[in-house]
């Protein structure tokens, strides 16, 4: 890829959703500045304009992210579809799903000089694509949902389920913080997950709502090391005053 030239930027960021995220606006500027401005070519494989090869670690060495909040990132971009994300054994491949959008000199000075009145049919034209818009981000938070949940059974009533629903940007960041817990949890982990119920099972009864105490979850890798740590010390003061 060529690194000389320049990206366009809207003002209207200011009012994006993750603007005020600095771990997902910083990757996501970094995506724009890296991405293929016209198409190109990685070995055998042809990168559209608006993608660009990468990997997880190198996205962290660049921005200077750690790894996981290079994915944390990622996720949420992911979900609102900013961005389209394929992985492979060698490497992934990121697409900026509105890239010409965001890009196109064209349009960019037309949005600058013109005020025309804005007319019926574009009034129209804009509600469809709000419409698909918002549909389109149904099936995002679907695959979201679908790729964290660790049963993969009865997919198309989980989809049914997106479908009637229509969670919101809310309720999804509500459904895969509490799913995470479960997924913790001595309950799911036991029998190699024999007691997970199916996934539109777990959404029609609305189990994201439940809460657990902290005797029910396993401890995470962090968690774990705090607690070993928080124990040295305890050890380390009993020595020093002579109790052991």
């Amino acid at each position: 890829m060529n690194n000389n030239g320049f990206i366009t930027l809207d003002r209207n960021i200011l009012k994006w959703r993750w603007y005020k995220d600095s771990s997902v606006f910083k990757l996501f500027i970094y995506c724009l500045l890296k991405a293929n401005w016209e198409d190109g070519e990685f070995g055998d494989e042809i990168v559209k304009r608006g993608s660009f090869i990468t990997s997880i670690k190198h996205l962290s060495k660049d921005t200077g992210l750690t790894i996981q909040q290079v994915r944390t990132a990622l996720k949420k971009l992911e979900r609102t579809g900013e961005i389209f994300k394929q992985t492979s054994n060698t490497h992934t491949t990121i697409t900026i799903t509105n890239y010409s959008k965001y890009q196109d000199k064209n349009a960019t000075n037309e949005q600058q000089t013109s005020n025309k009145r804005v007319t019926t049919i574009e009034i129209i034209k804009k509600k469809k694509k709000e419409e698909l818009n918002k549909k389109n981000n149904i099936y995002v938070h679907f695959e979201t949902f679908w790729k964290a949940y660790p049963k993969k059974q009865h997919k198309k009533d989980t989809e049914k389920w997106f479908l009637k629903n229509k969670p919101n940007e809310q309720l999804m960041d509500k459904i895969l913080s509490s799913l995470e817990k479960f997924k913790r949890s001595k309950q799911w982990q036991k029998d190699n997950g024999q007691y997970i119920p199916l996934p539109s099972t777990w959404l029609n009864k609305q189990l994201w709502e439940d809460e657990f105490t902290s005797g029910e979850l396993e401890l995470t890798e962090e968690e774990q090391k705090a607690e070993e740590d928080k124990f040295n010390k305890e050890i380390e003061e009993m020595i020093e005053r002579g109790k052991i």
